[in-house]
């Protein structure tokens, strides 16, 4: 069942769990060892997993939703801080960090709350029951992290 939590609640809860996983990933990067992309992708994965925590706990695959446009940006301003960059680099991040916060910006728009999940996560928990919560972790976190990082 969907937390009946209303509009402006539901951006705090989210802005919240989204604060965290960023801290988190961040700590995470700054602890492991080793080339950049490991270090990034060990992060984004960790972050993905505070999100799926966060979705959990308030029943809605939903809150994950944003991480597709937001990811994007997290990933290229960390990589802008450990390389040096150049115009086409810049150009690059300003391109990037533009579409992420047109599609985030989308999603804040259509976002009604906690109460209201995707209908296609609702339909993969209906039919998958008591699989749900390793689809929702595999294929609906986990899987499109891993896209996007690929894309990145």
């Amino acid at each position: 069942m969907r937390k009946n939590i209303s509009r402006t609640p539901s951006f705090i809860i989210i802005a919240i769990i989204y604060a965290l996983a960023t801290f988190v990933a961040f700590d995470v990067f700054n602890r492991v060892q080793g080339d950049i992309w490991l270090k990034i992708l060990i992060a984004d994965i960790v972050a993905t997993v505070v999100i799926y925590i966060g979705s959990v706990v308030f029943s809605n695959s939903s809150v994950y939703d944003p991480y597709w446009s937001v990811q994007p940006i997290v990933i290229t301003v960390s990589l802008a801080f450990q390389k040096s960059l150049n115009v086409p680099a810049i150009l690059c991040l300003i391109c990037i960090s533009l579409w992420g916060v047109r599609l985030t910006l989308n999603w804040a728009y259509t976002f009604k709350g906690l109460f209201y999940q995707d209908w296609r996560y609702t339909g993969y928990e209906n039919k998958t029951g008591k699989l749900y919560q390793l689809i929702n972790f595999t294929g609906i976190h986990l899987f499109p992290t891993i896209v996007v990082y690929l894309c990145v």
